[in-house]
């Protein structure tokens, strides 16, 4: 048996893989997917819930993707900015840091992204 996590789609879905030999001509399947932007894990055979292979595969796969920092404002004029920073969180801090200096600043926020859709 192999379990294998290196096919990302083009939707950014990793796809966490099982064989029952490690023959390249034996046809995979699909046993759970990670969701890139959202690190959410979607099971698409149970049976593999437990499965310790999958869960090291799964894993792995969260521990890779970059963490996203939002560096999020509102300006006098009720304005709402955000900028985001893929793997780049001294970028947001400074970034932050410059928003912080502005004079017609009226609230900003830097975040890490858990989860969302919107960015």
């Amino acid at each position: 048996m192999e379990i294998r996590n290196n096919y990302t789609d083009e939707d950014n879905y990793t796809h966490i893989d099982y064989w029952k030999s490690e023959d390249d001509n034996e046809e995979g399947i699909t046993v759970a997917i990670v969701c890139n932007d959202t690190k959410k894990v979607f099971f698409l055979h149970n049976g593999f819930r437990q499965n310790e292979e999958t869960l090291k595969a799964i894993k792995e796969t969260l521990e890779s993707i970059e963490q996203t920092f939002l560096v999020v404002y509102c300006l006098n004029d009720e304005s709402d900015h955000y900028e985001a920073f893929r793997g780049d969180e001294t970028g947001a801090r400074e970034r932050y840091e410059e928003v912080l200096e502005m004079e017609d600043l009226y609230s900003a926020n830097i975040a890490l992204v858990i989860e969302s859709t919107d960015y």
